[in-house]
């Protein structure tokens, strides 16, 4: 599924993301591990696991939402370097329009790293 083969590439393009581990892979369910290395920053290392689920054509035809949380079963937790993030959720809405010629996409997510980090740290560009 498209979420997960993004989430294996995100140490590509996605700053202080060192590791991405696959945990499972069932059709609409993943559970995907991360490890946020912060080096030279004086800021601990982080690693969370996260259960992706999809849930296609909720708002119709053509549609997805991708809803992530922390992963709560633990045989598909994985301890990783440094402080576990504990808050970490989110997801993506994706519609079809003009007859699937675009895509309306609505994105949210809630974090806490915990912990203090560095001004501008947070703020290195992605992609």
């Amino acid at each position: 599924m498209l979420c997960w083969q993004i989430n294996q590439r995100h140490p590509d393009f996605m700053p202080y993301v060192s590791e991405t581990e696959v945990l499972r892979d069932e059709p609409t369910k993943v559970s995907v591990f991360q490890q946020l290395d912060f080096f030279p920053l004086p800021v601990t290392d982080r690693y969370y696991t996260i259960q992706i689920v999809t849930v296609p054509n909720l708002f119709g035809p053509g549609s997805y939402q991708i809803v992530w949380r922390l992963e709560n079963e633990k045989s598909f937790v994985k301890k990783g370097r440094g402080i576990p993030v504990h808050v970490n959720m989110g997801s993506w809405e994706l519609r079809p329009i003009n007859n699937g010629t675009y895509t309306s996409v609505k994105y949210y997510h809630l974090t806490d790293f915990g912990g203090w980090f560095q001004p501008g740290s947070s703020t290195k560009p992605s992609l």
